[in-house]
């Protein structure tokens, strides 16, 4: 059964911000939302749906989509099996469980589901002719790998039988719904920065996950900054000079060209521009090298909506 109200901690998890910041968006009127008789408050789907498109945020998959998804999970131990089930279950999805090759044939043709989740190391056929047998008949329909022997000849070798990844275990729940979400979801959000608030504080965000950089627009734009997003150093060095923010929030691991050398470069040209660093694997050593690269200051991603506001704050208002 898909889910029809959200709890606000459903839809921090979905958002990856606090539980309290949600209840703020709800008290603010930004979100809307109902009490049940024990106090709680409750997001309907349709309304869930409302506020992350007014918000530009990602959009859910099981939220926008009219028909049910249905996953085929394939994998000989029972517990990955169960627990799989319970997590895609309590997030809209129907399941449908196989323990071997035969089983997931079988499936297929009943069920024909959107996405399959094969562990390509199964009794009796291996996970990588099940995948070639899948996409022979069925072209259209996702397979997500999953291995407790991860290489990356194993994931080349999946890919070329017609995987779209490989997952190694064992596997969060949350890495697990943010995969499938992507697989399955074909609305890719374009990542783009508000230029029309002339007057504005401007902020500049760089950093590679799209729901970071939606989350910390929407809290920046809650508190009347002016803010543009940039998904790497390239990006990040167009839309400096063309926006040129008062601030930088960096992420310190981007593809392609790191944090620290974005930083240098930034520091170089801006002498005046303000320069937080992020991370998700917050040290006193990976600080101290950030700022030896011209930030003035690093904090970590799983940062309290109101630790973040204060410290923009206060690195602006020491210019």
């Amino acid at each position: 059964m898909r889910i029809k109200t959200f709890t606000t901690f459903d839809i921090s998890r979905i958002l990856e911000v606090n539980p309290n910041t949600v209840t703020r968006w709800i008290n603010a009127g930004k979100l809307k939302s109902f009490i049940t008789p024990g106090g709680h408050n409750r997001v309907l789907a349709k309304d869930l749906l409302a506020f992350l498109k007014e918000y530009n945020l990602p959009v859910p998959v099981t939220l926008t989509c009219e028909k049910e998804i249905k996953i085929l999970v394939v994998d000989d131990d029972e517990i990955i099996l169960k627990t799989f089930k319970q997590v895609l279950e309590k997030n809209g999805y129907a399941v449908y469980l196989a323990k071997d090759g035969f089983q997931a044939g079988d499936a297929l043709n009943d069920f024909e589901p959107q996405l399959v989740v094969l562990d390509i190391l199964l009794p009796g056929i291996n996970g990588f002719a099940v995948c070639k047998a899948i996409k022979g008949k069925y072209k259209k329909t996702k397979i997500l790998g999953i291995t407790g022997h991860y290489s990356e000849e194993s994931k080349n070798k999946l890919m070329a039988a017609g995987a779209a990844d490989l997952l190694a275990k064992p596997i969060t729940n949350d890495d697990l719904l943010k995969k499938v979400d992507s697989l399955l979801n074909d609305d890719n959000l374009p990542i783009s920065g508000s230029l029309n608030d002339l007057g504005k504080i401007k902020i500049l965000v760089v950093d590679d996950d799209e729901s970071v950089l939606k989350i910390i627009k929407l809290i920046l734009e809650e508190n009347g900054y002016q803010v543009k997003l940039a998904a790497d150093g390239f990006q990040a060095g167009k839309a400096i000079g063309e926006f040129e923010p008062q601030l930088v929030i960096l992420d310190i691991m981007l593809p392609g060209i790191s944090g620290f050398d974005v930083c240098k470069l930034i520091r170089e040209k801006y002498k005046t521009t303000k320069i937080l660093g992020i991370t998700g694997q917050y040290t006193a050593e990976i600080r101290k090298k950030i700022i030896a690269c011209g930030a003035d200051d690093l904090i970590e991603k799983q940062f309290n909506v109101d630790d973040l506001v204060e410290k923009v704050g206060s690195l602006l208002k020491s210019q």
